[in-house]
């Protein structure tokens, strides 16, 4: 029975073997017939495409080069001459028409743009000198400025009344300095900036006095981006990223890396980006502003991936991409229980989410702690008072000499000014001068100065903060005077003209905000202050409300929660005190000032009773007697 089935298998091998090779052999027949069935034994069977494209061109709408034997072919069979010519015909006119179409690039189909954007969509700042006003901005002006006046502001480092007759308001005096160095180019950079996010206009470009700016491709390169998202468009002058040291507060330095972008190029960004970047602005005096700006947003952007890959909480809330700032807030209002964290640890723990289970139950714990306050919040009975935060964090000593034990206390927190121990206003102007510099690197919400005979009450002046926002133009203290200081403003070349306005004394404090402090950026950074202080020939405090009354429009908050050594402190009534921010003392018409209560230490040991009035308000610190407890 086997060797039937093998047989019978053989013999279904053979059959089909043959079967197949019938069917090609009839097929390779017919088609050698077909061939042989074109006119003069032309073969077009295996012919490449250049054969095909050669026979097309010579069968066009006119048919110039038709032979005669052509047409007595294609008589012999006109079936066949009918569909091939008109085939090769419409071939023919569409390479003809792509042809037109590479030659006449105006017809072309272009890809539709991504956003239809104007140039009045655009915000180009031009940024010079007032040396090349001559040599270098004029022939701007004579040519792609004259027709771009409405989207370009030139910002320049001295008054100039002809460039103001041309431009009007688009000629902007930044009042930084003239050299060609890191901190005067940066300033410039800064009031661009400021200028840009002020127009509100959708992309920001910045260009120098020797480019020349084709509106039109500007325009229709932008066009092709959205500018709702995270876009940077330039050109590196360096075939590799630049290296440089980045200087962080009590964090050793680290090499970081980025792409310079060369200052000449067009340097666009996104009006979303720059939302992002507000906080990170100040930086912008630490090096030149073509490498800084991407700087800036590469490490910006690389740590918001780095906080979206943060485990959520409990009920899907995310907490990946709070900032950093967001980070150290909830930290300082849960110090109480966790006083030995750092700003560094809450940073490494942040960019370490494999750390796993202690950083996903801390932000647990936080966020039961926030729906604790809300439903505080909602029942303010049963409210109670939070515990005083850790003020390291905040608090920054500015003195004018070296001291080991200070700094063994609050470490780099205490910094020498190197200014003069005078209390002159030069030597005054100096310290509030590096004050705020460092409060614009700290990249914090607020700024606030007290003197060194002052107390702060720091849940009170949260509160008091938590009232505006940090966004817009705030200046909060209390005034000295009964009314608006006179001064004289020496305007250069011996022309001065008066100026009054009010101010916020520094012996009861005050507090700015970050919108508003970083408008002062062009009279008061990098060394400015000191420059603008000399103009009015008033000390720091005055110089202050010169720069946010009198040149910046913006007028001060008036509050009765600051109090300094120049008013009548046994008024306070000590039932009031928790409601204070800050308190002084010294000497009043020739008598001892300061707070009238009875506390927890005598007049002789706490004359300034700033120790009971600590007590009072915390008196769970460990220092204070166990009675008051």
């Amino acid at each position: 029975m086997l060797k039937t089935c093998g047989k019978r298998f053989l013999l279904s091998i053979v059959g089909a073997t043959f079967t197949c090779l019938a069917v090609l052999l009839v097929a390779q027949l017919q088609q050698r017939s077909q061939v042989e069935a074109v006119p003069n034994g032309r073969e077009v069977g295996m012919r490449s495409l250049q054969s095909l494209e050669d026979l097309a061109e010579s069968h066009n709408t006119q048919e110039p080069q038709r032979s005669q034997l052509d047409l007595q072919q294609q008589a012999s069979n006109p079936e066949q001459g009918k569909g091939f010519s008109a085939y090769f015909t419409k071939l023919t006119r569409d390479r003809r028409e792509a042809e037109k179409t590479e030659s006449n690039p105006q017809s072309a189909t272009e890809k539709p743009p991504m956003e239809d954007i104007t140039p009045n969509d655009v915000f180009i700042a031009v940024k010079t000198t007032k040396k090349f006003h001559q040599a270098r901005l004029a022939l701007l002006l004579d040519t792609w400025i004259s027709r771009n006046v409405q989207q370009t502001y030139i910002f320049t480092d001295g008054e100039d009344e002809e460039l103001k007759k041309r431009i009007g308001s688009h000629a902007i005096n930044t009042n930084c300095s003239a050299a060609h160095s890191r901190q005067a180019l940066s300033c410039k950079m800064a009031v661009e900036y400021d200028k840009y996010i002020e127009s509100g206009k959708k992309w920001f470009c910045h260009v120098d006095d020797d480019n020349y700016v084709n509106m039109q491709t500007l325009v229709k390169l932008l066009s092709n981006y959205p500018h709702t998202q995270d876009i940077y468009i330039g050109k590196p002058s360096l075939d590799r990223p630049i290296e440089a040291t980045e200087r962080l507060v009590d964090i050793p330095q680290e090499i970081c890396s980025s792409h310079e972008v060369l200052i000449v190029a067009h340097l666009c960004l996104t009006i979303a980006l720059d939302a992002r970047r507000q906080q990170h602005v100040s930086f912008l005096r630490r090096s030149a502003p073509a490498e800084l700006l991407f700087y800036l947003l590469s490490t910006f952007l690389a740590q918001l991936q780095q906080r979206s890959q943060v485990e959520a909480v409990p009920n899907g809330r995310e907490v990946g991409m709070r900032s950093l700032q967001s980070l150290e807030d909830l930290a300082e209002s849960h110090n109480t229980q966790e006083p030995q964290r750092s700003q560094l640890d809450l940073q490494q723990q942040a960019s370490n989410p494999e750390q796993g289970k202690g950083f996903s139950a801390y932000f647990t714990k936080l966020t039961r702690d926030r729906r604790e306050a809300e439903k505080t919040e909602s029942n303010p009975q049963s409210a109670t008072e939070k515990p005083p935060y850790l003020l390291f964090l905040q608090t920054y000593i500015f003195t004018d000499g070296e001291d080991e034990e200070l700094k063994k206390r609050i470490g780099s927190h205490a910094i020498n000014t190197n200014c003069s121990a005078a209390h002159s206003r030069q030597a005054l102007s100096c310290k509030m001068a590096v004050e705020y510099d460092k409060y614009i690197e700290s990249g914090k919400k607020w700024f606030c100065h007290v003197d060194d005979d002052n107390y702060v009450n720091m849940q009170t002046l949260v509160k008091l903060l938590s009232n505006y926002p940090h966004t817009q133009d705030i200046y909060i203290g209390k005034p000295s005077l009964d009314r608006p200081i006179e001064a004289t403003e020496r305007l250069g070349d011996n022309l001065m003209r008066p100026v009054n306005f009010w101010f916020a004394t520094g012996g009861a404090g005050f507090c700015i905000s970050r919108g508003l402090a970083l408008k002062m950026s062009p009279w008061a950074s990098g060394g400015h202050f000191m420059n603008t202080a000399e103009k009015i020939r008033l000390p720091d405090d005055c110089t202050i409300g010169y720069i946010i009354e009198s040149v910046l429009g913006v007028k001060l908050i008036r509050s009765n929660q600051f109090h300094s050594h120049l008013e009548n402190l046994q008024q306070v009534p000590k039932s009031e005190l928790h409601k204070q921010v800050t308190l002084s003392y010294g000497m009043f018409e020739n008598k001892r000032n300061a707070i009238n209560m009875k506390g927890a230490f005598p007049v002789e040991e706490d004359p300034s009773r700033f120790k009971s009035v600590h007590c009072l308000l915390y008196p769970d610190t460990p220092w204070c007697p166990s009675y008051v407890v």
